[in-house]
């Protein structure tokens, strides 16, 4: 009798889960079809999209990154920088997408944008300064190290960025003769933080005594101290789960860790009047 009851048991079950797997079998068949007949490659490669916002100083202006067809060789899309009125109204293009632009923000008095421009030849990265007035285009830094993120202190007058290490000569000819293989924890090219002179053409201090790989930065309100986050290795490992909260003097000096922290971390910012500092975390 047990063994009928097993039976008839494992029968009705194994029925249930076939009619079950023909209803889910029969329903994504009905939503590939569906995705099919509406959604094609015409539609995606025109797809329009907004990925970066910034509001002005005195938050009337909204600046913000548009995404659009490349309509190149490469096949990726492009950035488009362009302004709208808060209280709303057509927008206005400030940068086509020939310029490409990213990682934009607004000067404290609200004439211009600060924005990352890739060299297309070069394949170098600056930090450009882009008057609303006329829509010149100035760049901001130079060299052949790509500017990763940048951020003025509060008052202007300071400019932190985040530049990785150069390549040795050998690491150039090797690059060039396809021999540019990465070995693990060998060789490695942290990204490094660095403060200079905004209001003159100085050459990028490293204000770290400690080798760290920085992943993000902000300044304190008074632009006297920067926190970071940063971890010891440059590996995908290392940034994601390894990675402390410091702080050090804007001047330079030795980063102390703020904070225990375990795990990943988020965004972080301080508080108006620098006591206490906001992050994301892993509990």
């Amino acid at each position: 009798m047990d063994g009928t009851r097993i039976f008839l048991f494992s029968h009705i079950y194994h029925t249930f889960m076939k009619k079950l797997f023909l209803v889910v079998f029969i329903t994504l068949i009905g939503v590939v079809a569906s995705i099919s007949q509406t959604i094609t490659p015409e539609i995606i490669s025109d797809i329009r999209h907004v990925t970066e916002v910034s509001v002005s100083p005195n938050g009337n202006d909204i600046a913000y990154i548009l995404r659009v067809p490349g309509n190149d060789a490469s096949g990726m899309q492009k950035s488009v920088l362009m302004t709208v009125p808060k209280a709303g109204g057509a927008s206005k293009i400030i940068l086509e997408k020939v310029y490409n632009p990213s990682s934009i923000s607004w000067s404290k008095d609200g004439r211009n944008i600060y924005c990352l421009i890739k060299d297309s030849v070069k394949k170098v990265a600056h930090l450009n300064i882009v008057q609303l007035a006329n829509k010149d285009v100035t760049a901001l830094t130079s060299g052949t190290r790509s500017v990763g993120h940048y951020a003025f202190s509060p008052d202007e007058k300071m400019l932190a960025l985040i530049y990785t290490d150069a390549q040795n000569e050998v690491e150039k000819v090797d690059e060039k003769r396809k021999r540019d293989w990465i070995v693990k924890d060998e060789n490695l090219k942290y990204d490094r933080l660095y403060v200079t002179d905004a209001t003159v053409s100085y050459t990028p201090k490293d204000i770290s005594d400690k080798i760290l790989h920085v992943t993000d930065f902000i300044w304190s309100p008074d632009g006297k101290m920067i926190y970071f986050k940063a971890c010891e290795k440059t590996s995908v490992d290392h940034t994601m789960m390894y990675q402390k909260i410091y702080r050090v003097s804007a001047e330079g000096g030795s980063p102390e860790v703020v904070c225990e922290t375990e795990g990943k971390l988020g965004n972080i910012d301080v508080s108006p009047d620098g006591k206490n500092l906001a992050f994301c975390g892993a509990v």
